[in-house]
């Protein structure tokens, strides 16, 4: 219901990969329709009346079972959005800076999803939950460098501050980290107005405690 593509072993943590080749192979089929000549037919419905996911999305982004409103994805809106990010959404964005995933979070098949062990996947030092203050010191060349050869690379500099913008002006707005009001003066007064703005809300929202 989130649509994410289930596995019934590993859930829906995994990448999906593609092999072009000029071999003509058949089809692995389900057990069921394993008998020679059978058509393939979809997997079953794996998720049964569970609406965990739809229930747990900040942003009200899966409308209805299998249908996504991806201008309300928190993915889309810290990732691949350029422009401002909505205000009707910053509130609920929390503390997200680069993506969410919260759907597959709190999907049950996700439970025993066994962790890859190659060192490709682990996480870099440092980058485990960093400090906010941190992110929205980062100048364009830290940015650069800290990221080389990382997926955060596809938000770039100025997404990624925007969206830390956010998230300090949401730990503010819970009397969280006094000390970002300082980072946020400063990028207030940025020449960027994308930066700027969001800086300038999240001040804002110390009017809130």
């Amino acid at each position: 219901k989130n649509t994410c593509l289930i596995n019934e072993e590993m859930g829906s943590w995994l990448f999906l990969g593609v092999l072009l080749t000029s071999l003509e192979l058949a089809p692995s089929l389900p057990s069921a329709n394993a008998n020679a000549g059978a058509i393939p037919t979809p997997p079953p419905d794996l998720c049964g009346n569970c609406t965990l996911c739809i229930d747990a999305c900040p942003t009200g982004a899966l409308v209805e079972p299998c249908v996504l409103d991806a201008r309300r994805c928190i993915s889309y809106l810290t990732i691949e959005l350029r422009d401002s990010i909505p205000e009707e959404f910053r509130a609920a964005m929390g503390r997200q800076v680069f993506g969410c995933d919260i759907c597959q979070d709190v999907c049950p098949w996700n439970r025993h999803a066994p962790a890859s062990a190659s060192p490709a996947f682990a996480p870099r030092e440092n980058l485990v939950a960093p400090e906010i203050e941190w992110l929205l010191s980062l100048s364009e060349d830290d940015f650069r460098r800290t990221f080389k050869n990382s997926a955060v690379r596809r938000t770039k500099w100025r997404g990624l501050i925007r969206n830390a913008c956010i998230a300090a002006g949401n730990a503010l707005a819970r009397g969280q980290h006094a000390s970002l009001q300082t980072c946020l003066t400063r990028l207030a007064a940025s020449a960027d107005p994308i930066i700027a703005e969001h800086a300038q809300w999240a001040l804002a929202q110390l009017t809130r405690l």
